[in-house]
Order: C-alpha cells, then structure tokens, then sequence
C-alpha cells in the first residue's frame, strides 16, 4: 500500500477500481488526522476547564512552531500522495502524467481567479468543485489505455 502512495512516481499505473479503492483509503486517512485534531483541541479545551480560548493559548505555547510544522509537512504529504495517485491513473489512461498534473494544478488555481472577475465568489467556488469533479469523474471513467498510441 505505501509503495501505491509514495514508490512508482515515473512508471506507476492505477486501473480503475483500484485508483477508488486507493481514494478511499487516502479520504479515510485524511477524515482520521483531521478528527485527531480536533480530539487534540478537544482534550486540551477539557484541560482547561472548558475554555477554548485557553486551551487554544496553552497549545500555543507547548506546541506553537511544531504544530505549525507539522501541519505544513502532514498537508505536503498528502499532496504528494493524491499527485502520486491521480499521476498514475492518467498513465494508465495513457497521456503523459507530469504534463497532465501540471495542467490541472494550474487550470484549478487560474479557473477560480478568472471567474471571479466577472461572477460573485460563490460562483467562482462552485466552478473550482465543478472542475474538481470533472476531473475526477473522468479518471475514474476512462478505460485503461484510451490515449496510447497504437503502433
């Protein structure tokens, strides 16, 4: 499973119900760090007799920076893992994964800038969750093997 998530960056592929399967899992360990956040905040709240802005002071002080890193390096992480993932499905689709990623990072970054020129926020926010989709429905539809050229 490890090897899924961080081994064959340059030649990995993913079918189809794999890749949801591994999404999955990615999603479930994204909900389980986040909900032992919130259990962290939770206890330390307790701690404190019940005041949040306490228990978010005292977290402050013990564990300030280190947080701070560790959040950084947890969210830089799980970048990488979804990359790696959505990298090896595009391969097995068949287009090239580096030009591919990099496209879509960037369309996903420029999409909702350019559209809040001319819309309200909101409008902007639900086209970015429209591409997301667009995306991710298309991995998980495309057959194997749709771009390769053959011989």
């Amino acid at each position: 499973m490890l090897d899924v998530f961080f081994g064959e960056r340059e030649t990995g592929r993913l079918q189809r119900l794999p890749y949801l399967g591994y999404l999955v899992l990615f999603g479930v360990a994204f909900i389980a760090i986040a909900l032992g956040s919130v259990l962290v905040i939770a206890g330390a709240e307790a701690i404190v007799g019940g005041d949040l802005q306490a228990a978010q002071k005292m977290l402050t002080e013990r564990f300030g920076i280190l947080a701070v890193i560790a959040a950084v390096l947890i969210g830089l992480v799980l970048f990488f893992v979804h990359l790696n993932l959505m990298g090896k499905r595009i391969r097995d689709i068949g287009l090239p994964a580096g030009r591919t990623l990099l496209a879509i990072v960037i369309v996903s970054i420029l999409l909702p800038l350019a559209i809040s020129e001319f819309v309200s926020l909101d409008a902007s926010k639900i086209a970015s969750k429209g591409f997301s989709s667009l995306i991710w429905f298309a991995l998980l539809l495309i057959p194997s093997n749709s771009f390769s050229r053959q011989g």
